[in-house]
């Protein structure tokens, strides 16, 4: 008995923990795959110089709240086959919302051209993720359409390294009546028509089709811009870890690059060199790297490989096409030293160092502060401390009523901004909601300690209060700011109160911020009130916007994000290397004043909040804008695309006081539709501000096509109401020009928390460029351009409306709108223009109208492509192929053929010309037809089918099937 007693709890023992394993294995990973290359043509992708196949790349994101190690993970492509395994080496961290890119010359991997899957391992060899691909174009990638999560995709422009987004910021090519044959600035540099003004680009499908044409549309390059400059160089790193790897070394080397113009700037292909006739090999930036207007891109040594020697040097920033932009020449650079071009274009080692940010002149204070020496010395020896101007012994001062010691009251709440998104505000590579920051500021003529202090949000709720550390002191006249990855506070975008405490809970300031727009901040102005209409400005002093507005952190689609470092833990006023905060955490002891504090100073009143609780039943809150119908955006910025969720409603306060919305109703149809959402007490809007309410916050559904939303009084009077009858499309809003008074219109840009823009309108002169299909199925949905190809599936295949055409092995569907068109035959040449859609999930281009079609004469018509019926999916979509397979199943007006490698639907159009067949269950069959896709609900994920034409697109098949020989 006993001996089966033992034998029984040792068996229990081994089932719970392999069902623990189990369930720790079914958990979501921590890392997945977000996008990879498998196809590298023209593109140098790892910077070494060379573009060749060890281009390849697999980029992994992060999911988890904190550093995660890589170590021991795995990648690899198909299983049972292929490369072998690369492990990931230990000690390999990649942090919360970050990516980590891994080149093919590194792993070993080589993903086939024709179809491969790539797979993420944990350490046991399980797969953590997936994606199996069928297809690639050159230096085209597969990408999640929202990182870490979404559909797959083959549309977007490759990122390495940074965030997936859609083709929006790449300049488009124009269009001229010249042949050119200068290499496109697209994804590929040979896709460009040809200059005998032939139907395609590329091929002339036959001699006599020359004489029917006239000027071809020709890609021409989109000229160099004339907005880059050099703006700041760092020979001679020391001391300062200014890469923010955490370690001071020769890496910390930098070269930054200024756009002086407002538009973004892509200086992919753009090169970095020092001497041109030796020194350092020269650097050529990655594609797809973006400099925002009024931006700035630091490139470090360890990204471009250049060694600038400390004893002087030479830096040239050249064009693509090797064209000497600008040479800076440079003497002797003492250590941590940033060599500076000033506003007159001179240059200057006076200015403190300031990657990512303007150069600015050092201003020095009257009177000594506990800042270190801006220049370190050889010997790393602290100089003597200077202590503050004089001040009392520490004695007890008699005061009328029991009180612990009084607080300076020289520090106050200065500026917070709670809902970072497009911004990465604390310069770490990733814009996410770690970027919400709060800053102090101290206006005393004295450093204050605030060792024990506490930041928090609503008092008796919301984050755990944060106690500031040992020693961290605010200089006079200076600045701290406090990012959430550091206090752990997490703000409401939609209000809420910051509380600046002592160390034995007393208040000191306290602010109440109302609903927020994306990136903006609360500040306090000169005149004592908060106000949301200044540009955010951390670390300096607050301003109204200018027509110069303050250079604030921008994102640079870097491959490897650089991090800005700041040699300040904040900005200070004087841009010294002073209250240094870089990644190794250390702190000069010069910066700890004497240890003495003023027990005369008293604490600040507290402000008194400028809402009024009580409900306003006559403010002027008027509708702004709306947004129906998201689809590949995660408006709402909870990392999560959802139709219902991501839908908003903005609304704009046209009084020149705040308004308190508290009762205040939104709704949409009267006595039907969602239910009746209450704004909560606490929902201030900002005099002459917005406030957006999404759908997850107030539970309305919106419909895409039709749908009417009200505002309500607390008394229940209609405050205004906008009823629409046709969806303003996908991601796309109603807007109100100007703001809160002018028309509805479905022409502006689309920003939620902002004034209303309308659209540019389009050039005369221009139109939309020509694009072969390859160039043309990664461009972004609402692109509108020209194409064409040969003719694979006329009218009638799916409806009478859509037609597919394909070229260079893509293939593309187009819907003909309202108007009689010439009859369309299969082999004929098409050249269409339209604007790209998604409709459920397929790619097609939606010509408006006869006169956006060019029919050619015809030629043989295209043969199908075989494949397996398991391949069917987003690489085959809208190209013709052949499947032979067993019948599984036959539905109404479909059927499901299987080779062994999985099922695939056939659909047979009801009123089409391919009749439905006499097949029996088992039989063999082989079926011709174009692969499309078809989802009744979003997500559209899924849904592919073979669309057969005639009945001569379905024959028996073979007695065996050729993949498992049944």
């Amino acid at each position: 008995m006993r001996r089966t007693w033992g034998l029984s709890v040792v068996f229990m023992a081994l089932v719970v923990g392999a069902l623990r394993h189990s369930f720790a294995l079914a958990q979501s990973p921590p890392v997945v795959l977000n996008e990879y290359l498998p196809a590298p043509m023209n593109v140098d992708w790892d910077g070494d110089g060379v573009a060749n196949n060890l281009d390849e790349w697999i980029e992994i994101f992060c999911l988890s709240d904190g550093p995660f190690d890589l170590g021991g993970w795995m990648l690899d492509d198909i299983r049972d086959g292929g490369s072998a395994p690369y492990v990931i080496p230990a000690g390999t961290w990649i942090q919360p919302g970050a990516f980590r890119v891994f080149f093919r010359k590194t792993t070993g991997i080589s993903l086939d051209n024709a179809g491969d899957t790539v797979r993420l391992l944990r350490p046991d060899g399980s797969a953590a993720d997936q994606h199996p691909y069928y297809a690639t174009q050159p230096d085209a990638s597969y990408s999640r359409t929202a990182d870490g999560g979404g559909v797959w995709t083959l549309q977007y422009p490759p990122s390495p390294g940074g965030p997936n987004l859609p083709a929006t910021a790449t300049p488009t090519p124009t269009i001229t009546d010249t042949p050119s044959l200068t290499p496109s600035r697209t994804a590929t540099s040979t896709r460009t028509p040809s200059p005998t003004k032939t139907p395609t680009p590329t091929r002339t499908p036959t001699a006599t089709k020359t004489a029917s044409l006239t000027a071809t549309p020709t890609l021409t390059r989109t000229p160099y811009p004339t907005t880059l400059h050099l703006s700041e160089i760092m020979p001679a790193p020391r001391w300062v870890d200014w890469d923010g790897d955490g370690v001071p070394s020769p890496d910390d080397e930098y070269i930054e690059i200024y756009n002086s113009s407002w538009t973004t700037v892509d200086v992919g292909g753009w090169k970095l060199d020092d001497r041109r006739d030796g020194g350092s090999k020269e650097y050529r930036i990655p594609p797809y790297t973006f400099i925002w207007g009024k931006g700035y891109l630091v490139i470090f040594k360890k990204q471009s490989g250049i060694a600038l020697n400390n004893d002087g040097d030479e830096v040239h920033l050249l064009r693509p096409d090797n064209v000497l932009v600008e040479k800076v020449t440079y003497g002797k650079a003492d250590y941590d030293r940033a060599y500076s071009k000033q506003a007159d274009g001179t240059w200057t080692w006076e200015y403190a160092p300031s990657p990512g940010g303007p150069n600015l002149a050092v201003t020095c204070t009257p009177t000594a502060t506990p800042t270190p020496s801006p220049t370190p010395t050889e010997t790393e020896t602290p100089p003597p401390t200077e202590t503050p101007p004089a001040t009392p012994e520490p004695t007890e001062t008699p005061t009328a009523s029991p009180t612990s010691t009084p607080y300076p009251a020289t520090v106050r709440l200065n500026e917070v901004l709670p809902a970072p998104r497009y911004v990465d505000w604390d310069s770490d590579g990733t814009a996410s909601s770690e970027d919400e920051w709060i800053e102090l500021f101290n206006y005393g003529e004295a450093p204050v300690n605030l060792v024990g202090w506490v930041l928090d949000d609503a008092a008796d709720g919301g984050s755990t209060p944060w106690q500031v550390p040992a020693d961290l002191w605010i200089p006079p006249g200076g600045y701290l700011v406090l990012f959430q990855r550091d206090t752990g506070l997490a703000l409401n975008n939609a209000g809420d109160a910051v509380r600046l405490l002592g160390h034995d809970g007393a208040l000191v300031d306290e602010t109440r911020y109302p609903a927020m727009g994306y990136d903006r901040s609360w500040s306090l102005t000169d005149a004592g009130d908060w106000t949301a209409d200044y540009p955010p400005s951390p670390g300096r002093a607050n301003v109204p916007g200018t027509a110069t507005p303050t250079r604030t952190p921008t994102v640079t689609r870097t491959p490897s994000p650089t991090r800005t470092p700041t040699v300040t833990r904040t900005p200070s006023p004087t841009r010294t290397a002073t209250m240094t905060r870089t990644a190794t955490g250390t702190r000069t002891s010069t910066r700890t004043p004497t240890p003495t504090r003023t027990a005369t100073l008293t604490a600040a009143p507290t402000p008194t909040p400028t809402v009024t609780p009580t409900p306003d039943l006559t403010a002027r809150v008027v509708l702004n804008e709306i947004l129906p119908a998201p689809h590949a955006k995660d408006w709402d910025g909870d990392r999560q695309v959802d139709s219902r969720a991501d839908e908003w409603v903005e609304l704009r306060n046209l009084e020149a006081r705040a308004v308190d919305l508290a009762g205040w109703v939104l709704d949409d149809v009267p006595d039907g539709g969602s239910k009746p959402y209450t704004l909560p007490p606490g929902s201030a809007i900002p005099p002459g501000g917005y406030l957006v309410l999404f759908g997850r916050q107030t539970g309305i559904a919106l419909n895409n096509d039709s749908d009417t939303v009200r505002l309500l009084r607390p008394n229940g009077a209609l405050a205004d109401q906008f009823v629409y009858n046709k969806s303003p499309g996908y991601d796309r809003s109603y807007s109100r020009v100007p703001d809160g008074s002018g028309n509805w219109t479905r022409e502006c840009e689309v920003t939620p928390g902002e004034a209303n823009r309308l659209l540019p309108a389009p050039t005369p002169a221009s139109g939309p460029p020509f694009m072969d299909l390859p160039l043309a199925r990664i461009q972004a949905v609402g692109a509108r351009i020209i194409t064409q190809g040969q003719l694979t599936a006329p009218p009638g295949t799916a409806s009478e409306r859509l037609v597919f055409i394909q070229d260079r092995g893509v293939g593309l569907a187009v819907y003909l709108a309202k108007g009689e068109y010439p009859p369309l035959v299969e082999g004929q040449w098409l050249r269409a223009t339209g604007r790209l859609r998604d409709y459920h999930g397929e790619l097609q281009l939606y010509v408006s109208g006869p006169g956006d079609l060019q029919v050619f004469g015809p030629e043989a018509p295209i043969a199908p492509v075989r494949i397996q019926t398991g391949e069917m999916g987003e690489a085959w979509e809208g190209r013709l192929v052949v499947m032979v397979g067993r019948v599984l199943d036959v539905e109404r007006r479909a059927l499901w053929l299987d080779d062994g490698t999985g099922a695939a639907r056939v659909y047979f159009r009801e009123g089409g010309q391919a009749k439905w067949p006499r097949i029996a269950r088992g039989s063999v069959a082989r079926v011709v037809g174009v692969v499309s896709q078809y989802v009744q609900r979003m997500p559209y994920v899924g849904g592919y089918r073979l669309l057969v034409r005639t009945d001569e697109d379905l024959a028996a098949g073979p007695e065996r099937l050729p993949v498992t020989g049944e």
